[in-house]
């Protein structure tokens, strides 16, 4: 089957919309996105670790910029890779934690408790991929 046949008809693919955009999504492509959503991921942790005076800002602001591409351009599975983005300061902590390894920041979280309270990073990080995704859905609009 070619890759522009429908698996179920198996004829030519009627729902591409404007410019093929089911078919730079298709499952043969998605592990691109998701790869880059794990490299900046990786990339917000290594923030999240810098001694630097503003980590703490500049770690939200990655995060923040992380969801509204998530909400804009990673269109199935959108509200997974929101979540998994908002959890990945905590998760990145709690590694941490569970290894004990030491971080230059002296108001890192020490305890199990303090680390879920990192959590509260989905709202913020949900609220932005909702905007991307809203935007998204109005390009599309006014595309056609």
């Amino acid at each position: 089957m070619s890759a522009d046949e429908h698996p179920v008809v198996n004829g030519p693919r009627t729902d591409l919309g404007p410019e093929g955009s089911a078919a730079r999504w298709h499952p043969r492509y998605g592990w691109r996105a998701w790869g880059a959503l794990g490299v900046a991921l990786l990339g917000v942790a290594v923030l999240d670790r810098s001694p630097s005076d503003i980590a703490n800002q500049a770690t939200l602001l990655a995060l923040l910029l992380v969801g509204f591409a998530v909400g804009r351009w990673l269109r199935p599975g959108a509200l997974y890779a929101a979540l998994l983005t908002g959890s990945s300061i905590a998760l990145s902590r709690a590694l941490g934690l569970l290894l004990g390894w030491e971080t230059a920041d002296p108001s890192a979280p020490k305890t199990w408790a303090q680390v879920a309270s990192l959590l509260v990073l989905n709202v913020p990080v949900l609220l932005v991929a909702g905007l991307g995704l809203l935007i998204r859905r109005r390009s599309r609009v006014a595309e056609s």
